[in-house]
């Protein structure tokens, strides 16, 4: 039997609010250094989204290099490949030495196209694609991403006899059902293209990243979630390491409870029994019940809140004076969509009606094919 760890959307080098994330991340890293020492895991794949900004920060390529280095002198197996929020040349970067080391990294589709073989196991490492991508690979003009993307696939003339798992960030359906997305996944312009999961149906585990809540999609693919909260709305959903084992076709999924160094939360109350609450050093986002503003509230909640994020007043009204809208908006994890929607409101006192909203929508999408 061979165990592997399955990893997604590490995003290295993300912030939450102002707050960086690399304690928390590196603390992450080490925790999956302990699973894999714990469970004896040959092998680690790691499904895009390697960094959050395609130009990162020396501080987010050094935690990087800590826990490929960390992988590599315990001699796991990694399979690695790029998503929509990295470089393709970046994370490809001294890929060929990497791969004397087992660190196997695939930046780019036309190397998609044959697989890295490892103790029997076919393993197919697809990074981020578009049908561009895919018809700068396949030498072909494709007229839209589906279309490309089965050709692309049976273009890899997979082995039915073997084990064959195929890596991917690309955001798949079941039976037109979509996945569910996270706050934190919904800032890019326009609509999310998705495509089927039928698509891969040859075989026997799809390794996916790219959708941050932990999900099954159909009856072989998987989504492992990011390993931490990245946006206050998703404080509820709980996060957890993926682990396969694997014995000839056969592939078991267990899941591994994740205990962050810090959690993102949020705190219902009044002001007053905030202040009274024992100190916290998580990410917490507060929804004040008082029906009156409070002066200068951020800064006295930080105070006692470290990592406080932001604060809204649910009980007050918003029309004319923006009571209600968060006394900061993070831009940089709010969907264009719905700034404006926020914006409008915040102006208007009403909601955008459905009209409106479709018809930003359709702009948005304009602007993206631009």
């Amino acid at each position: 039997m061979v165990k592997l760890i399955h990893l997604a959307d590490l995003h290295i080098g993300k912030k939450i609010d102002d707050y960086s994330l690399a304690e928390d991340q590196k603390f992450i890293f080490d925790k999956i250094l302990e699973l894999i020492d714990k469970e004896n895991v040959e092998g680690a794949i790691i499904a895009g989204d390697v960094f959050d900004q395609k130009s990162p920060s020396q501080e987010a390529y050094e935690l990087l290099d800590y826990f490929l280095t960390s992988l590599a002198d315990r001699k796991i197996e990694t399979f690695m490949i790029p998503g929509n929020h990295d470089s393709d040349e970046r994370v490809g970067y001294a890929r060929r030495p990497l791969s004397k080391t087992g660190i196997h990294i695939v930046s780019f589709a036309a190397d998609s196209l044959n697989p890295v073989v490892w103790k029997g196991i076919n393993f197919y490492l697809l990074p981020f694609v578009n049908r561009f991508d895919i018809g700068r690979a396949l030498n072909e003009d494709f007229d839209d991403l589906e279309t490309a993307f089965r050709d692309l696939v049976e273009k890899m003339n997979v082995d039915d006899s073997k084990c064959n798992i195929i890596v991917s960030h690309q955001a798949f359906n079941h039976d037109g059902n979509d996945p569910i997305r996270s706050s934190s996944e919904n800032t890019e312009i326009g609509a999310v293209e998705y495509l089927p999961i039928s698509l891969l149906n040859q075989f026997d585990y799809c390794a996916l990243g790219h959708i941050h809540k932990k999900q099954n999609i159909g009856p072989k693919g998987r989504y492992p979630g990011s390993l931490l909260k990245y946006h206050s709305g998703e404080a509820n959903q709980e996060k957890s390491f993926t682990i396969l084992e694997i014995e000839g076709k056969q592939i078991n999924v267990i899941e591994k409870e994740i205990k962050p160094l810090r959690d993102v939360r949020i705190i219902e109350s009044s002001f007053a029994d905030c202040i009274k609450g024992e100190e916290s050093d998580d990410y917490i986002k507060f929804r004040l019940t008082d029906e009156t503003k409070v002066s200068n509230v951020m800064a006295k909640l930080k105070e006692k809140y470290k990592h406080a994020l932001s604060v809204e007043y649910p009980n007050i009204s918003s029309v004319g004076n923006g009571a209600n809208i968060e006394e900061k908006v993070n831009v940089e994890e709010t969907p264009i969509k719905d700034l404006f929607a926020k914006f409008f409101k915040e102006q208007k006192g009403v909601e955008l009606n459905e009209n409106q909203a479709k018809t930003i929508e359709r702009l948005l999408e304009e602007l993206e094919e631009k």
